[in-house]
C-alpha cells in the first residue's frame, strides 16, 4: 500500500527512515526465553553491510549480519508482567555471584579464567574479556554452565534472583553457555503498563511475558548466545556496549478527558512512539496523534474516526492511519495500542 501510495506516510516519516517505512509494531509474547542479541547504530549497520556485501554474502545467507542499513532500537511495553535481560552489570557484582553458584567448582581451570577476567579493574575489558571467553569455541565453558545450571536448580531460588533467571534460561537451553552471558546482564522485571527502551550496543533477551514492541524498520541483528542460530563473536565484540549500564526505562506521560485516557511513551529517537488508549465511553480529539500511525484493539471495541472516515475496531483488530488530520475517539469502552512517530 505504501509504496503505491507514499504520500499515506508523509514526508517526515520517509526522511527518518531513511527511504523506508521508519517503525515496526507487534505483540511479542515470549512462552520462553528469546535469544540474547545486539542491535547496530545506524553508522555500523552501513559499515557492516557493505563489508558483507563486498565478502558477497547473499542477504538469504544465514551468516549474515546485516541485511539493511539500518538501525534497531526498540521499546517494550509491558501487558502482562514481563522478564527481561538488558544490559551488562557491574562484573564485580557478577563475579561474586558466579563464585557463589560455582563453590567449591570456582577453582577448575574455565572456571577461574571467567572469574579472572571478570575481577579486572577496568570493567569494560573485565565484560569483553569473559563475554568473548564464554561464546568462543573450546574453552570449557559447556562444563562451567552445567555446574551452575546444577547449583541453580538445587533449593529456592527467589524471584528475581541470578539463580532464578539461570532456571528460566536453562529450562529451554539446558547448560547452554548463554546461561553464562545472562548472568552478566540486569534482570529487568517490567509491570503491565511498564516499559523498557533498548538502544544500541546493549545486550539483551526477552525472558517471558506479553508485551507490544516497536523498533525502528530493520531486520540487523547480532546473536550472542541461546540460539542455533550463526554467533559472530567478532562482530558482536565490534558493536556491544562493554560498559555497565542502568536499564532505561521509560516514564509515561498520562492525559485524562471526555472519558478517554491516553498514555504516551516518548523514546529518545524520532523512529516510534507508543500510545495506549483507554476508551471508557466518552469521546475525545487526540490532536497530537495526526499519523502516520498503526493501531491494535487488545481489548473490548472502540470507534475510531479520521477525517469522514469512521471505523470500529473490536479486540484484534489493527489498522492504519495516514498522515493528515488527527485521530477520534468516537465511543466504546477497550483499550488500543498505538505506534507513530516520535518526538525525538
Amino acid at each position: 500500500m505504501l509504496r503505491r501510495e507514499p504520500g499515506l506516510a508523509g514526508e517526515r516519516a520517509w526522511a527518518v527512515g531513511n527511504g523506508q517505512f521508519p517503525f515496526l509494531m507487534k505483540l511479542l509474547a515470549a512462552a520462553r526465553p528469546l535469544s540474547l542479541q545486539v542491535h547496530p547504530t545506524r553508522e555500523q549497520a552501513a559499515a557492516g553491510h557493505a563489508r558483507e556485501d563486498a565478502h558477497g554474502l547473499s542477504v538469504a545467507d544465514p551468516t549474515r549480519s546485516y541485511k539493511d542499513v539500518n538501525h534497531k532500537p526498540e521499546i517494550i511495553v509491558a501487558i502482562t508482567p514481563f522478564r527481561a535481560l538488558c544490559g551488562f552489570r557491574a562484573p564485580a557484582r557478577s563475579a561474586e555471584e558466579l563464585r557463589a553458584l560455582l563453590g567449591s567448582d570456582a577453582d577448575a581451570e574455565a572456571a577461574r579464567r571467567l572469574l579472572t577476567a571478570l575481577d579486572r579493574a577496568d570493567e569494560g575489558a573485565a565484560l569483553e574479556e569473559a563475554l568473548v571467553a564464554i561464546l568462543s569455541p573450546d574453552t570449557g565453558m559447556e562444563r562451567v554452565a552445567e555446574t551452575v545450571v546444577a547449583a541453580a536448580r538445587h533449593g529456592d531460588a527467589p524471584a528475581g534472583s541470578s539463580a532464578e533467571t539461570v532456571r528460566l534460561v536453562a529450562d529451554a537451553y539446558g547448560a547452554d553457555p548463554g546461561v553464562l552471558v545472562a548472568l552478566l546482564l540486569n534482570r529487568v522485571d517490567l509491570l503491565p503498563g511498564e516499559a523498557l527502551f533498548l538502544d544500541a550496543g546493549h545486550v539483551h533477551a526477552y525472558l517471558s511475558g506479553l508485551g507490544l514492541e516497536a523498533m525502528a524498520t530493520s531486520d540487523n541483528v547480532l546473536r550472542g548466545g541461546l540460539t542455533s542460530k550463526h554467533v559472530d563473536v567478532p562482530g558482536l565484540v565490534e558493536i556491544v556496549s562493554f560498559a555497565p549500564a542502568v536499564p532505561h526505562r521509560i516514564t509515561p506521560v498520562v492525559s485524562r478527558a471526555d472519558g478517554v485516557t491516553v498514555t504516551s511513551y516518548a523514546a529518545p529517537v524520532p523512529d516510534f512512539s507508543v500510545h495506549v488508549i483507554d476508551g471508557e465511553g466518552g469521546a475525545r480529539t487526540l490532536e497530537a496523534l495526526t499519523g502516520p500511525s498503526v493501531l491494535v484493539v487488545t481489548a473490548g471495541a472502540l470507534t475510531f474516526g479520521v477525517g469522514e472516515e469512521e471505523l470500529v475496531l473490536p479486540r484484534g483488530a489493527a489498522a492504519f492511519q495516514a498522515v493528515g488530520d488527527p485521530l477520534r475517539v468516537l465511543a466504546g469502552r477497550g483499550r488500543a495500542y498505538l505506534t507513530t512517530l516520535g518526538s525525538a
